[in-house]
């Protein structure tokens, strides 16, 4: 049997391990085992998504939710043992609820390469986020810096470069 293990950690690392004991188990699935932490509860309306990359196509691992306390749902998915053996990279992604496309959203948050039985997925890794924000800081303001009213507050929140002698969102 093929297992999986995910851990993330609050700086937004996964490590992913696998063993095989192949001979033990002929069924053609494995099992995939998450043990995540530092996701947020997503609500009814979204789900995460896991997905292994195979032979450059997406192959959904299953869906699961996060409770407050940070608690998966479900942390143990039957996958084909080809799949899990063949697969290249892992993409964690952010679903609405109900999704009847099969494909996986643009909401990637977390992806990384296989290297041998394991890998290690951040925010940074190009079929997720693609930037890691650890050393991003700023400030915002809440306005309508696009209209002349004062008191239009409900307008958005907007990041700003005050730096030069205009602002430019």
């Amino acid at each position: 049997m093929k297992k999986l293990l995910i851990t993330l950690s609050v700086a937004g690392l996964v490590f992913l391990t696998s063993c095989d004991n192949e001979d033990e188990n002929p069924n053609p699935n494995s099992d995939l085992t998450l043990n995540l932490s530092g996701l947020d509860n997503l609500g009814s309306e979204y789900t995460y998504e896991g997905w292994l990359v195979v032979d450059g196509s997406p192959v959904s691992t299953g869906t699961f939710e996060v409770s407050d306390a940070g608690a998966l749902s479900q942390t143990t998915f039957s996958v084909s043992r080809s799949d899990l053996e063949e697969a290249t990279t892992f993409v964690l992604s952010i679903e609405p609820v109900p999704d009847a496309d099969p494909a996986p959203s643009d909401v990637k948050i977390l992806g990384g390469d296989f290297s041998g039985a394991s890998a290690s997925v951040s925010i940074s890794h190009a079929a997720a986020l693609g930037t890691s924000f650890t050393g991003v800081s700023g400030g915002y303001i809440i306005a309508t810096p696009t209209t002349a009213a004062t008191d239009d507050d409900e307008a958005g929140v907007w990041f700003l470069d005050n730096t030069g002698a205009t602002m430019a969102a």
